[in-house]
């Protein structure tokens, strides 16, 4: 997504932006998620007259990408192996995923 676009979002300073989160991130967290990311994603922000905000939408962006990776990443205990039809499936979420990133430009 271009920066330009969070104009048009519910913007809110990146100082209240860890209300948004189910355990509340430092502030500092918050300006590491938005300058390196987390697995190649980036909290989106923009910055006008020298304060940095984000939007309630890139929030949510944000914690969908890091789901994702995380639901791959973590798999469920006690459920056996996968069947094909599961694997199949995941696949092609991630890839879902994966191309919904890249077209807002944040993979």
């Amino acid at each position: 997504m271009k920066t330009d676009d969070l104009l048009h979002e519910d913007l809110i300073p990146i100082t209240n932006a860890a209300a948004h989160f189910p355990v509340r991130p430092h502030r500092a967290t918050l300006h590491r998620w938005r300058m390196h990311g987390v697995d190649g994603y980036k909290l989106e922000t923009i910055k006008i007259g020298g304060r940095v905000f984000t939007s309630r939408e890139a929030i949510e962006r944000f914690k969908r990408a890091r789901d994702a990776v995380t639901a791959q990443d973590c798999p469920t205990p006690d459920t056996g192996p996968a069947t094909a039809s599961e694997l199949a499936r995941s696949a092609r979420s991630r890839t879902a995923v994966e191309r919904d990133l890249k077209k807002k430009g944040m993979l």
